[in-house]
């Protein structure tokens, strides 16, 4: 019982890490796309584009079909929702932008 529940938390913290750097992604392009004056359909396209193809990428390379990004509706989820809050948030988001 205790080698299924390490490998299921396992499995959780994989999945959140692969959550989390969709999200990074699509904050990196959408980003690029408000500092580019695009709408707020441009902002979403590129922050989704930017946010799945790593993940896409990798899912063909290793063989897994379909890939993650497009059979599992939580990834570009993560990656609309992302784009919209940046959109919205954009001047927060830069003026804390030099802190590091």
């Amino acid at each position: 019982m205790s080698i299924t529940i390490d490998i299921l938390s396992l499995w959780n913290l994989i999945q959140f890490l692969d959550l989390f750097g969709t999200m990074a992604f699509a904050v990196t392009g959408a980003i690029k796309a408000v500092e580019h004056k695009l709408d707020i359909f441009g902002v979403i396209f590129l922050a989704a584009i930017t946010g799945l193809a790593g993940g896409i990428i990798r899912d063909v390379v290793l063989g897994k079909i379909p890939p993650s990004g497009i059979s599992e509706i939580s990834y570009a989820s993560i990656a609309v929702v992302t784009a919209i809050a940046v959109f919205f948030l954009y001047h927060r988001i830069k003026s804390q932008m030099g802190l590091f």
